[in-house]
């Protein structure tokens, strides 16, 4: 990546493991624990650069280091329902759900093939597992969060004129039992209208015909992602689309 006109590797230098995801050893996943900057000109002495760009460094670092997880054979980034067969795990990644795309762009403009690169996610996986009569049951959590808009609230917030909302996070929960594997799937964002937070008030900043385009657009892209979709807030069921 670069920054301020010097380009650097990010690299992974501490790990967790955060366990097996699928239903094979392979499946494992990992959670990014620690992080450093590599100049391709000066090695990982940063003493050269100016404040901005070592301030630069250490809030990447930070959001890297917080909820930052891959796997080198499971995508993270697919929910079952949706996984399909493609040459390497890179390739069938979501665009959605994938935060180092930038990263990897000068490793495909150099024609690197894709099985070296591995897709990183935001958000959370968890594993439990239990013996229930005499068999594993395995309980899988994945929380995906999406990559445009993904700010932190209050200072993100609606929708933007492509349908993307802000702290638009996908879960899924994974049961595996004997030979069935069963996959359920929430998605929840912030309110798909144009509205920001002012104080303790809230403020819409587009009228309800302004927004309508951008509101049809995010609806559209979730029964086109989900098919049958149920909209609900926190206190009781809007729409269940046919």
């Amino acid at each position: 990546m670069t920054l301020g006109g010097e380009r650097f590797l990010v690299i992974v230098d501490q790990i967790q493991d955060a366990g097996i995801v699928g239903q094979d050893h392979l499946s494992r996943a990992f959670k990014v624990k620690s992080v450093c900057f590599f100049s391709l000109r000066f090695g990982a002495d940063t003493s050269h650069y100016p404040r901005e760009i070592k301030a630069h460094i250490v809030g990447l670092s930070k959001i890297l280091q917080q909820g930052t997880y891959y796997s080198y054979h499971y995508d993270l980034t697919t929910a079952l329902q949706r996984t399909h067969t493609a040459k390497t795990i890179y390739d069938q990644a979501s665009d959605k759900y994938l935060w180092n795309k930038h990263l990897c762009e000068d490793f495909i403009t150099a024609k690197i093939s894709t099985k070296w690169l591995v897709p990183l996610i935001r958000g959370y996986v968890d594993v439990a597992e239990e013996e229930v009569k005499e068999k594993t049951l395995k309980l899988v959590l994945i929380s995906r969060r999406r990559s445009r808009m993904g700010g932190y609230w209050p200072t993100a917030c609606g929708v933007d004129d492509e349908g993307n909302v802000a702290n638009a996070v996908e879960t899924e929960q994974i049961l595996m039992y004997s030979n069935n594997v069963y996959s359920f799937v929430q998605v929840r964002g912030s309110v798909p209208v144009f509205w920001r937070k002012n104080g303790s008030d809230i403020e819409i900043t587009r009228t309800p015909e302004m927004a309508f385009p951008a509101f049809c657009k995010h609806f559209s892209q979730l029964a086109g992602t989900y098919n049958r979709v149920v909209i609900s807030n926190s206190h009781c069921l809007l729409y269940t689309s046919p």
